[in-house]
């Protein structure tokens, strides 16, 4: 990824071939070190001294690996055909590690090659693909929670193709962050949203200190125990569809809701709580009466 991110490709190519090189250096030093070594207690270095020499412990460590070597040498160029490899039946765990010399013995070198290529042409696609996208970075809002401010220090660069949505509180610590956005939004400090019904009571809103936003719902009920100046302080509402509320709440709510389309009380809220939804819907189709005929007589 900071690959396909980074501009330049020079360090990335010095950084390749530095570290062949430091490879190269490190096995030929390895192999004059332990070679001389018959053996090990040390598990992993003992598979290093096998790997540098594996006819000397053909029997035992360096049994996988000769097996394959067999495998890719009787091969030969164009191989022995699809499904007639017959090292296949005796190389330990051939499915896994050793697969690529089955497919050697089977497809031959050139077979081996072409499923490298493949491997390689769609490692550049997926270059390709990155290195080429209109945006490389998705569309949408960033929304800060309580606590997150605390991370701010450890960003370098933030880029959001959206809105920024924070507390008010966390405002200055944010500000110090190099980043591009769309705009600030202050939010309360608990989101829900998403929902189809939801309701808060004074219970609710006293939990939250930070206050509560309410987003994306179909109906808001606020009940009658909310005091308005708790609304005022704790509440914020956007895109909801029906706000229910009592009347002494319903100035209250008028300051706190943004892209609702109706907030009602008192009466009126009973009477379109009936009419809401799909039993609503169903109820005024059944008090209908339809006519709907080519010819009728009264």
């Amino acid at each position: 990824l900071i690959f396909v991110m980074h501009p330049e490709t020079k360090p990335f190519i010095a950084l390749v071939t530095a570290g062949i090189a430091a490879v190269i250096a490190i096995v030929w030093a390895l192999k004059r070190v332990l070679v001389m070594s018959v053996t090990s207690d040390n598990f992993r270095l003992q598979r290093i001294i096998t790997w540098l020499d594996p006819e000397k412990y053909a029997s035992d460590d360096g049994y996988q690996t000769l097996q394959g070597l067999y495998a890719i040498g009787s091969g030969g160029f164009f191989g022995k055909g699809l499904g007639n490899s017959a090292q296949k039946m005796i190389i330990p765990e051939v499915q896994n590690d050793m697969i690529l010399s089955v497919i050697c013995e089977e497809l031959g070198v050139f077979g081996a090659l072409m499923i490298l290529v493949l491997f390689a042409m769609l490692l550049y696609r997926l270059l390709f693909i990155a290195q080429n996208a209109p945006d490389m970075y998705g569309y949408g809002d960033l929304t800060l929670r309580a606590g997150s401010e605390n991370c701010f220090d450890r960003l370098e660069k933030l880029c959001v193709r959206g809105d920024v949505r924070l507390l008010k509180r966390q405002a200055e610590a944010f500000a110090k962050v190099d980043a591009q956005y769309g705009k600030l939004v202050y939010v309360k400090g608990r989101y829900i949203g998403n929902g189809v019904n939801i309701t808060v009571d004074k219970a609710l809103l006293e939990a939250c200190a930070d206050g509560i936003e309410i987003g994306n719902c179909a109906t808001l009920r606020v009940k009658e125990d909310a005091e308005p100046e708790l609304i005022l302080d704790r509440l914020y509402v956007r895109n909801c569809a029906h706000v229910f509320c009592s009347p002494e709440q319903k100035s209250s709510l008028q300051l706190v809701c943004g892209n609702v389309a109706k907030i009602s009380d008192g009466e009126k809220a009973g009477e379109s709580e009936e009419e809401t939804g799909v039993l609503g819907m169903l109820k005024k189709a059944l008090n209908s009466k339809v006519v709907n005929a080519d010819t009728y007589i009264l």
